[in-house]
């Protein structure tokens, strides 16, 4: 098993929660993280609650998030498969709660 820990800046907001084939919500978004010269951009999946929170990002959210890398053969792509997302931007964070406070 493998175990990818990254740190980074939403580039792209997660799309609406959907579900899965069993039912499950999933999201997805992408990360930009320090490569240097070059950010490298990484394709996040989130399936449960993981996706609920993931839900809440908006686009420029710091984030700290663990999961597993997986790839797919026939699209030959890979993603991150996210079990834990932290949000780390503290001022979006007050912002975060200030429109869940309001939808409520």
């Amino acid at each position: 098993m493998n175990v990818v820990m990254l740190t980074g800046e939403v580039v792209s907001a997660p799309n609406k929660v959907s579900a899965a084939t069993d039912g499950t919500p999933k999201t997805s978004f992408t990360i930009a993280v320090d490569g240097g010269t070059l950010p490298l951009h990484f394709a996040i999946l989130c399936f449960g609650g993981t996706a609920n929170t993931a839900a809440q990002l908006v686009e420029g959210d710091c984030i700290a998030l663990s999961g597993k890398m997986t790839a797919h053969a026939v699209n030959r792509s890979m993603n991150v498969v996210a079990n834990q997302i932290q949000l780390l931007t503290e001022e979006n964070s007050n912002e975060h709660e200030n429109t869940n406070t309001a939808a409520s």
